[in-house]
């Protein structure tokens, strides 16, 4: 669309962004006044997770959480906990943190363009109330970075003041104030915000880093452990520190069922939480978690109640305390804040989208961002910082960032949201019967002919007739071979041990139509050179690629800039392999080493998941063992989303294998050496489609 057009779609159009430490909420606000939330994946929330791909791109959302799977130390779960760190290391590469931000953002400008048509008219984003200027320059940096036109800043605290009045009509008079309550998932935050002669005053703000739901979660973990462990201590500790690939999973399932947990005992009185490797269905009930969350959830009322002796606020004083985040929806945080304030709080039915939906409704954008110098009160609990802040059009030329140690997160298990679970679906690997041969009939040996005339007419028939055979037998041998050697109409079937070689073609039947995304440039496509991980990768002939190791491992061939922007989710590959030692491997999908796909010496093709670990019984998701010669095969996979077909010499194997770990990645080369014998292979004509 061009910017003219797009600019004309989304006049009139406000989009309202709470860029939120564990996840993010955005809110558009139509022309005539009407509000609705940006919806990601179908969810209100987006995780604020980013993670970088092995070609230095930035994911962002549940697809971040998803490709954390493989390689946990490409990801991070909360960037806006990074803020002062300055850079933030993800892998191998250093990304600045702008970049971090600016990856969440642009989904949210995606999804809001994608629903009105067009760029939105105004941004609003909010902040926590006691940053300084730097970081709010921060955001401004990472909208611009993003796409999005120049933010107006306003404070969460202030957002949600505004919510109380715009949107639940509520009256915040002179003399009164609104003390916001702001529970996430990763931090905790109090503020009292009151009508000043600027609109909006924040009069004091104090607030936990350490303090959030995953926090909370993290108590309800260890509860279980002094409950279930001391009886399965290995087992246990295989769940709190995991050093497997799958010992990862069954801890993510863990924290995944205790949050669901967490969330149900809001509803009901009694859970069941299922411990992975320990075999437990462990019974938890609300005054069980009561009890855990208790130590947590009061050093949070404590810190409201200081904020309220500060601002010098009295009961009649106080129009409301309003309970804002997703973990502010625990019954005992009201329970909490009505015995240790003596007011009840008003809750909300979406508490996540308080902050987001109100900073589109605040009058003023430029004052609201602001705060006058909070007055001097009483002694007590000092604020993290006295909020005393300049219009941003008045700050004239950017300060730099400061470099800053880089804020850890308090729990390295990831606090965003996780995207719905899904449970991969294994085909048994049934092996594959290969049929007998066709034993083509033995010629005739012609005898001595004898003398006498009607014995030699007698010979010449009997001649005639084995002749005829032969050639009938002859017939039938060609006829089945092609018939062994040609996918059935349901794409089964099988070599047979053919000898009759499979002939290529440019576009083989069942890549279905897609186009040529890669073909064998030969040096334009790998780079010769030491492997990935050990080995050595170079070409034997322009478009002959050798792969070689003399000790076990894998071997990964280092891609050109081309190979690495080809990401992709369905493909087609193919390649003509020759293995000498060890197996010849092909990765459909990388993320860290994703999966592997290897045709051995050994006469054996397996397809693995592999994350940090070599190829094994555990990583194994399926094993063909076709009759092929290893000193040359062809070797295909098509990847339709989930579901992987094998094809050994342009035929389909009999079985499949679906597998929705890793959605998409980079297609590549390499080898493995499962022992001392080594890793000798080569790799001729490797050709990729892509739809």
């Amino acid at each position: 669309m061009p910017p003219t057009l797009a600019a004309m779609a989304g006049a009139g159009f406000r989009l309202g962004v709470d860029f939120g430490t564990s996840h993010t909420a955005a809110m558009l606000r139509w022309p005539d006044g009407r509000s609705r939330p940006v919806l990601f994946d179908g969810s209100p929330l987006l995780p604020s997770a980013v993670f970088a791909d092995p070609a230095g791109l930035l994911q962002a959302g549940r697809d971040a959480v998803q490709s954390a799977r493989v390689d946990p130390a490409r990801f991070e779960p909360t960037p806006k906990r990074r803020v002062d760190a300055g850079t933030v290391l993800l892998g191998q590469l250093t990304f600045a943190v702008p970049a971090l931000f600016a990856a969440v953002l642009a989904r949210v400008k995606d999804e809001a363009v994608r629903v009105i048509g067009g760029e939105p008219y105004t941004v609003t984003m909010t902040y926590p109330a006691d940053w300084g200027v730097s970081r709010r320059l921060m955001l401004t940096e990472a909208a611009e970075l993003a796409g999005l036109p120049e933010p107006d800043l306003v404070a969460e605290p202030v957002a949600a003041a505004a919510y109380f009045v715009r949107v639940m009509g509520q009256r915040l008079s002179p003399g009164s104030a609104l003390v916001v309550y702001d529970f996430g998932g990763g931090t905790f935050d109090a503020s009292v915000v009151a009508i000043g002669p600027r609109g909006y005053d924040v009069k004091a703000v104090d607030g936990l880093d350490d303090v959030g739901g995953v926090d909370i979660d993290a108590a309800l973990v260890a509860h279980l452990g002094v409950r279930y462990g001391p009886d399965q201590p290995d087992l246990w500790r295989r769940l709190t520190d995991p050093k497997t690939t799958e010992d990862r999973r069954h801890q993510r399932l863990l924290w995944e069922d205790v949050r669901a947990a967490k969330e149900m005992l809001s509803r009901a009185t009694m859970v069941t939480v299922p411990i992975p490797l320990l075999g437990v269905e462990a019974e938890l009930s609300r005054e069980e978690f009561a009890s855990v969350a208790r130590p947590l959830l009061e050093r949070t009322v404590r810190t409201t109640a200081a904020v309220i002796r500060w601002a010098k606020l009295t009961p009649a004083s106080i129009a409301a305390i309003v309970l804002v985040g997703g973990s502010s929806r625990i019954p005992l945080v009201a329970e909490l804040l009505r015995t240790e304030i003596g007011l009840a709080p008003t809750t909300m039915e979406q508490p996540e989208l308080v902050v987001a939906e109100g900073s589109v409704t605040t009058d003023d954008p430029a004052a609201a961002a602001t705060a006058p110098p909070t007055p001097s009160g009483p002694s007590g609990p000092e604020p993290k910082q006295q909020i005393q802040t300049v219009p941003v059009a008045d700050l004239g030329e950017r300060p730099t960032v400061p470099q800053a140690r880089p804020v850890v997160p308090s729990h390295p298990f990831p606090q965003s949201p996780a995207p719905p679970r899904h449970q991969p679906t294994y085909v048994d690997p049934a092996r594959y019967e290969q049929p007998a041969r066709y034993e083509q009939p033995a010629r005739y040996e012609q005898q001595v002919a004898y003398a006498e005339p009607r014995r030699k007419r007698r010979v010449w028939l009997i001649a005639l007739l084995v002749l005829a055979l032969v050639g009938a037998g002859t017939a039938t041998a060609i006829l089945l071979s092609r018939a062994l050697r040609q996918p059935s109409a349901d794409g089964s079937g099988n070599n047979g041990g053919n000898p009759t070689p499979y002939v290529r073609t440019d576009d083989p039947a069942w890549v279905k139509g897609w186009p040529l995304a890669l073909t064998e440039s030969g040096i334009t496509l790998f780079l010769a050179g030491p492997a990935t991980n050990g080995g050595t990768c170079g070409y034997t002939e322009p478009t002959t690629l050798t792969v070689t190791r003399s000790d076990p491992g894998v071997s990964g061939c280092k891609a050109t800039e081309t190979v690495k922007r080809l990401v992709v989710s369905s493909v087609a590959m193919e390649a003509e392999i020759s293995v000498r030692s060890g197996c010849a491997g092909m990765w459909p999908r990388t993320g860290n080493r994703g999966y592997f796909l290897m045709t051995c010496a050994d006469g054996t093709i397996s397809l693995h998941l592999l994350f940090e670990d070599d190829p094994g019984k555990a990583s194994e998701l399926q094993t063909w063992t076709p009759a092929f010669d290893p000193n040359r095969v062809i070797v295909g996979m098509l990847m339709e989303g989930s579901t992987f077909t094998l094809y050994v010499d342009g035929v389909a194997q009999s079985t499949q294998v679906v597998n929705p770990a890793l959605p998409s990645g980079r297609a590549a080369l390499g080898g493995y050496a499962p022992d001392g014998n080594g890793l000798d292979a080569t790799f001729t004509g490797w050709r990729v489609w892509a739809p």
